[in-house]
């Protein structure tokens, strides 16, 4: 490896195992297709080395359990673990809002309130020009869906703040039931190329995999990258200074989907529900900008039919806002 490969590594590696601290916001939103459906993702998320967390925390990131669960990731290669904390609450209406009427054939009123803890490890390829990186992460979520996740609450105040139709329809929803939703998220850099003096291109994969009462299920996809010194930590931090860095993307993911709680209803209790797809795919296109300690990402996203009577693609914008400190 040359000097200069060597130390681009070493600022790399510098970066991941800094002792920032990372605050985050996602939105997610079907902005434009409000004809179709309305869905809605807020949430909030803050990240922490695990060198700077409480050490029942920091215990728990380094017990064996998790490390077995992060297989295939090397238990024995160098990594950088980091803890994220997150809050957030989801939406699903069906289509046609404006009526008090159940609508059998159109997915539930739906609203899930959840908070939960992740551990990230990002392992770096000490082959700068290869570049085979990898991260995983484990995500564990509590959280509620029904009246009490005040799905109708928030949708009726948005509605009248912005002088928007009235919302009807509430008083189906999904009942309140306690969740509970382990999540495993595994990525890899399967190619990297240097196209210029910074100019770089390469394609990630990740195999993602979810077991709980909200969801169950297997996510398989890539994102394709070109850009001006692509991140390698694959997350949403940015390097210090004042520099604009910046790529775009094409994303693709197909999900088999095993259970859905949002369209097969409640699991205990009687309730409104669709027959689900068992396979749904999705596409997408979007930038990353990154200014110094902030960094934005904004994606378009569509996606096939998630259950029998729905028809039309369905396309959703999301939007990523993290800064570090």
């Amino acid at each position: 490896m040359s000097p200069s490969r060597s130390a681009l590594l070493a600022l790399a590696l510098a970066a991941c195992s800094s002792t920032e601290r990372t605050v985050g916001l996602r939105l997610a939103n079907d902005l434009g297709d409000l004809e179709h459906d309305y869905t809605h993702n807020t949430e909030l998320w803050w990240s922490q080395p695990v060198e700077e967390a409480p050490e029942l925390l920091a215990d728990l990131a380094d017990s064996k359990a998790l490390r077995l669960l992060a297989w295939p990731l090397d238990p024995d290669a160098a990594t950088h673990t980091r803890l994220r904390y997150r809050i957030g609450q989801l939406i699903y209406t069906p289509v046609d809002i404006s009526t008090s009427v159940l609508q059998p054939r159109d997915r539930p009123f739906a609203a899930w309130l959840h908070a939960g803890l992740a551990v990230d490890r990002v392992r770096l390829d000490g082959d700068d020009a290869r570049r085979r990186d990898q991260r995983n992460s484990l995500v564990l979520d509590l959280g509620l869906v029904g009246p009490s996740a005040l799905g109708k609450q928030v949708q009726t105040e948005w509605h009248s703040f912005w002088e928007l139709q009235p919302v009807e329809g509430w008083q189906h929803q999904l009942r309140d039931e306690p969740t509970l939703q382990l999540e495993g998220k595994n990525d890899w850099r399967l190619a990297f190329e240097e196209l210029g003096e910074r100019e770089q291109l390469d394609l990630l994969g990740h195999a993602d995999w979810s077991l709980g009462s909200p969801r169950t299920g297997l996510d398989l996809g890539g994102t394709l990258r070109f850009g001006r010194d692509l991140p390698r930590d694959f997350g949403l931090r940015s390097p210090a200074g004042e520099e604009r860095l910046g790529h775009v993307f094409l994303t693709g993911n197909l999900r088999l989907v095993e259970h859905n709680l949002f369209l097969d209803g409640n699991s205990s209790k009687d309730s409104h529900s669709v027959p689900k797809e068992d396979l749904v795919g999705e596409v997408g296109v979007g930038f990353s900008l990154r200014l110094g300690p902030v960094h934005l990402r904004l994606a378009r996203i569509l996606r096939s039919d998630e259950f029998r009577w729905q028809h039309g693609t369905r396309g959703v914008w999301t939007v990523d806002l993290a800064g570090a400190f």
